[in-house]
């Protein structure tokens, strides 16, 4: 039985398509193109439709052989993806722990810096006022 919008279609005159997929008594599947045109009398009555099934199943075998690749393509880079995420969490964490625990020996060069600036700056040459200097430029840009 057609419902109300296929017979409307058919009595405007509109061609439809139907694409469906049987299993045959073997186990194997099979696809079949159902082509339908709508049939009038001589004074334009709709009458019924013409219909035309064709075997697809070759066609529809190769359009699945070229969706594979791109299924399994877009299933690897989701996984490549997933890995690539959990790594750059693991390399986050990583980063945050080596900053952290570089904190306190950098502060410690920084105070023997300094105590070497304020108390023997009299004594250092240039050479050694400007190790100091480059060692607390180097701790201040550890800490931003």
């Amino acid at each position: 039985m057609k419902n109300s919008r296929s017979i409307w279609y058919h009595q405007q005159g509109v061609q439809e398509r139907h694409d469906f997929e049987f299993i045959r008594k073997d186990g194997k599947k099979i696809y079949i193109a159902l082509n339908t045109k709508p049939n009038f009398d001589g004074q334009g009555n709709y009458i019924g439709a013409f219909a035309v099934a064709t075997d697809i199943t070759k066609r529809q075998r190769a359009e699945d052989e070229i969706r594979r690749p791109n299924v399994e393509l877009e299933e690897r880079v989701h996984e490549r993806t997933t890995q690539l995420e959990a790594v750059n969490k693991e390399l986050e964490a990583f980063a945050y722990s080596v900053s952290h625990d570089l904190k306190a020996p950098l502060r410690g060069i920084d105070g023997y810096s300094r105590l070497l600036q304020e108390g023997y700056a009299g004594r250092l040459d240039d050479d050694g006022r400007l190790l100091c200097a480059t060692s607390s430029k180097g701790r201040s840009g550890c800490t931003h």
